[in-house]
């Protein structure tokens, strides 16, 4: 398997250098997907803790 040709990630006709760039982002793309959706989730905690009715003091204390 090991060949002196292709040891190298210069420029050379076996590896393209513009297929790291595509390589990076679709290895990359689960965690930004996942940074999404906890921003999403965020803002979701965010809305229903503004606009949640408080809880008056006597239900809070009755048992």
């Amino acid at each position: 398997l090991y060949d002196e040709r292709f040891v190298t990630f210069g420029e050379d006709d076996v590896y393209q250098q513009s297929d790291a760039a595509g390589f990076i982002r679709l290895f990359a793309l689960p965690a930004r997907v996942r940074a999404i959706k906890d921003q999403e989730l965020a803002a979701a905690k965010a809305t229903a803790s503004a606009s949640a009715e408080p809880v008056p003091v006597d239900e809070l204390t009755a048992v």
